[in-house]
C-alpha cells in the first residue's frame, strides 16, 4: 500500500478529524493520547508521502518547470495542510498560558503559570493596568455583559510609560500585546458590578502564524484545483463540438 495513495490519504484524514472530535469532547486518556499522536504522526507521513511523489515526477526529464508549474495546485494544498497540522502541534507544545489577577488602578507584571508552570509566579514583559470594570445585570441580578479598560506598558525614563496597547476587553475579544493575547476571564463575583479586581488570560502560541500561513495555501491549492479542473472541462467540451 503506497503512502500517497489518495484512498490512504482520504481515510488517513477523516481518521484525523474522528479522533480530533473525540479529543475535542474533553478525552484525556494517555492511552488515547498516544493514539491521537500516532494519528497525526501517520498523516504527516502520508502527506509527505504525497508531496515527495509528485516532486521527485515532476524534477525528472524534460520541461521540469512546465511539470511543476502544472502541479502547483496540489502542492500547495498538501503541503498547506502539512504545515498547518505541523504548526499546530507543535504550537500545542509550545504555548504559553498564564493568569493575571489585576487589581483596579494597580499596574501588575505577576502571572501565575498555567500548564507545566503551573501556580508557579510568571514574570511578563509588560504591566497591566485596570483603569475601570464594566458590568450590566439582568433584573435577576445574573450577569449581562462585563468588559474591563485596560493599558499595557513598559517603564520608560523613570516614571514615563511607554504605552503597548490600551483599549476594552471584553469576553473572547482580547487585547493584542507583544505577542501575547489577554482574555478577560473574570471579576469578584461576589461584588459583581463594584468588583476591584479583574482575572485575566495571557496565551502566546508562536506558530500560530504559520498555521494560518498553512490554512492560507491549502485553500489556495484548492481554489486553484477548482479552477484547473472547470477550464479543463470546457476545453474538453469545446474539443468534442
Amino acid at each position: 500500500m503506497s503512502l500517497s495513495n489518495s484512498r490512504v490519504a482520504i481515510w488517513s484524514i477523516a481518521l484525523a478529524v474522528v479522533v480530533t472530535v473525540i479529543k475535542g469532547f474533553g478525552l484525556q486518556n494517555p492511552v488515547f493520547t498516544w493514539i491521537f499522536a500516532g494519528v497525526y504522526a501517520w498523516l504527516m507521513l502520508v502527506l509527505g508521502g504525497a508531496i515527495l511523489r509528485v516532486l521527485a515526477t515532476c524534477l525528472k526529464g524534460d520541461n521540469r518547470w512546465q511539470k511543476l508549474w502544472q502541479r502547483t495546485p496540489f502542492l500547495l494544498f498538501h503541503l498547506g495542510f502539512f504545515i498547518a497540522v505541523i504548526s499546530a502541534g507543535a504550537g500545542e507544545l509550545l504555548i504559553q498560558r498564564v493568569s493575571m489577577i489585576c487589581p483596579l488602578s494597580q499596574p501588575e507584571r505577576r502571572a501565575i503559570g498555567m500548564d507545566e508552570a503551573e501556580n508557579k509566579i510568571v514574570p511578563m514583559p509588560f504591566y497591566l493596568e485596570l483603569q475601570k470594570f464594566h458590568f450590566k445585570e439582568y433584573y435577576d441580578h445574573t450577569p449581562k455583559h462585563f468588559a474591563s479598560e485596560v493599558v499595557a506598558f513598559v517603564p520608560d525614563d523613570g516614571d514615563e510609560r511607554k504605552v503597548l496597547a490600551k483599549g476594552l476587553i471584553e469576553v473572547n475579544k482580547p487585547m493584542k500585546v507583544r505577542g501575547w493575547n489577554v482574555y478577560l476571564t473574570g471579576y469578584d463575583e461576589t461584588l459583581g458590578k463594584d468588583s476591584e479586581y479583574c482575572v485575566f488570560l495571557l496565551v502566546k502560541d508562536p506558530l500560530l502564524p504559520a498555521v494560518y500561513v498553512g490554512i492560507f495555501m491549502l485553500l489556495a491549492g484548492a481554489v486553484a484545483m477548482l479552477l484547473g479542473k472547470r477550464l479543463q472541462g470546457k476545453t474538453i467540451t469545446q474539443n468534442k463540438t
